[in-house]
């Protein structure tokens, strides 16, 4: 049986199955879906009737036979594709929307001129044109998709039109030549990676329109000196003024709107200053001259990795209030730790740098942090207190030689990969507290043979007893666990 050279489906054109040429769309089409003819090299004219009301993306991507003398495919007023070759390219009038990736790469474009009736511009239209200098984008355009301008290179000033609602993520990444640009009051969001690169843009004035900074959206702006934050900002991500040297103050600092997002100092004792409420991600990663650093009163979030690899450090004072600490804060800080090679800090351990065969944990401790016990080979047993009320995702990954441990009543889930590749664990005890096992949280415990699970576990992750080949698990009868271990074919014991 023949294809039919018109896939229709409720007046949608799905699919294209003919040879190209010159093509009449059937009458009964409303709609045509995305990448239909994308590709169809051999079509040379396409007629749409009058009722078709939507177009999808790429519907006509690289139709290199609908291209004009210019280069250009545009069907109804959608520019698709650019395929020429000039430095300096005027687009036609009446072309509506750049679609996406339409110049994408186009090694010797130099300048763009576009008419008033673009409105909008597509995802990545004109990245990666890296000789790109010269662009003015009318006040007609309301949309400029993610990516539109990633590494124009050669980019100096940008104004965008009043209308523009989002700047999107990575719409100006890399333009590494771009000095100015001005923002207008109708920007409410500039998403992640926005300008992220943009080496040497040197001010930036943000509109009190704007609610949100994206993560990254300023990220190694190096010149960059003056970024004023308005009231109506009220959400600034990680890392979205990462890098920024030209904003540290005269202690290395670079703190926008209470939050430090860096530090490009060489002290060895740092104090943060007051009004300070949240330390960002990684912010003092690796620095090896850091022996001390007081935490003001204030700040109440600690974000991953904020002083991992920081290996001098023998002090730091973290107030009560700072409830939100990320992971690996207190990597490999070996100067932080105890006398038996703990990190604890506000009744919170963070990492474990010793060597003994049979660990005690203090009473005070209610939180072990994630990975804090991870590859620690030499453990065998682990006394846990009754003060203990989280246990964070890996924090006994690959203690290979751990046999058993007693999980403390207070606790309420057991996170993934917390006892994953454990291959020597033999004995838990799980409490009526647990209400959830996380995913890998026991896989390879290849040793782990009985294990009662009690009925308030109402939830377990995918592969939490992978590899447990010598496992049997005691559950009360018509519980979660029972229909969990019954489904996944994991010996059991209903009691």
């Amino acid at each position: 049986m023949a294809k039919k050279i018109f896939v229709v489906e409720n007046g949608v054109l799905k699919k294209y199955n003919g040879n190209g040429g010159s093509v009449i769309i059937p009458d009964n089409v409303t709609s045509i879906g995305e990448k239909v003819f994308m590709g169809c090299t051999n079509l040379k004219s396409i007629t749409i009737p009058n009722n078709v009301e939507s177009i999808g993306h790429w519907a006509f991507r690289d139709c290199k036979g609908l291209a004009d003398k210019d280069g250009f495919v545009i069907v109804k007023g959608v520019l698709y594709n650019y395929l020429g070759e000039a430095a300096n390219v005027t687009i036609p009038d009446g072309v509506t929307s750049i679609e996406g990736w339409a110049f994408r790469g186009c090694d010797s474009l130099k300048s763009v001129t576009m008419p008033d009736s673009v409105t909008s511009i597509g995802d990545h239209a004109f990245s990666y044109c890296r000789e790109l200098a010269d662009i003015t984008i009318p006040r007609s355009v309301k949309k400029i998709g993610p990516g539109a301008f990633l590494d124009c290179n050669s980019i100096t000033d940008i104004t965008i039109p009043y209308g523009v609602t989002k700047i999107g993520a990575e719409t100006f990444c890399n333009c590494t030549k771009l000095t100015n640009v001005e923002i207008p009051h109708s920007v409410t969001n500039i998403d992640h990676w926005a300008f992220s690169g943009c080496r040497e843009l040197k001010s930036v004035t943000i509109p009190d329109s704007v609610t949100r900074i994206g993560s990254k959206a300023f990220k190694d702006c190096v010149k960059l000196k003056e970024a004023p934050i308005p009231d109506s900002v009220t959400s600034i991500e990680h890392w979205a003024f990462r890098g920024c040297k030209g904003l540290a103050d005269k202690d290395g600092l670079v703190i926008v709107k209470g939050a430090l997002y860096d530090y490009f100092g060489k002290d060895s004792d740092i104090i943060i200053p007051y009004g300070v409420t949240s330390i960002g991600k990684w912010t003092f990663h690796g620095c090896k001259n850091l022996t001390s650093v007081t935490v003001p009163n204030g700040v109440t979030s600690i974000g991953d990795g904020a002083f991992f690899e920081c290996e001098n450090l023998t002090k730091i004072i973290i107030p009560n209030g700072a409830t939100s600490i990320g992971h690996l804060v207190f990597h490999d800080c070996k100067n932080l730790a105890d006398e038996k090679g703990r990190v604890i800090i506000n009744n919170t351990l963070f990492e474990y740098f010793g060597n003994d065969e049979i660990v005690t944990i203090p009473d005070n401790v209610t939180t072990i942090k994630d990975w804090a016990f991870k590859d620690c080979k030499n453990i065998k047993s682990i006394v846990i207190p009754d003060s203990l009320t989280n246990i964070g995702e890996g924090a006994f990954f690959e203690c290979s030689e751990l046999t058993n441990i007693i999980i403390p009543g207070g606790v309420t889930s057991i996170e993934k990969n917390t006892f994953q590749y454990c291959t020597n664990l033999i004995n838990i005890s799980i409490p009526g507290s647990i209400t959830s096992i996380g995913t890998e949280a026991f896989k390879e415990c290849t040793s782990l043979t009985n294990v009662i699970i009690p009925d308030s576990v109402e939830s377990i992750g995918a592969g939490a007893f992978n590899g447990c080949t010598n496992l049997t698990v005691y559950t009360p009868a018509g519980s979660f666990v029972e229909q969990f271990m019954k489904k996944n074919k994991i010996r059991y014991v209903a009691l």
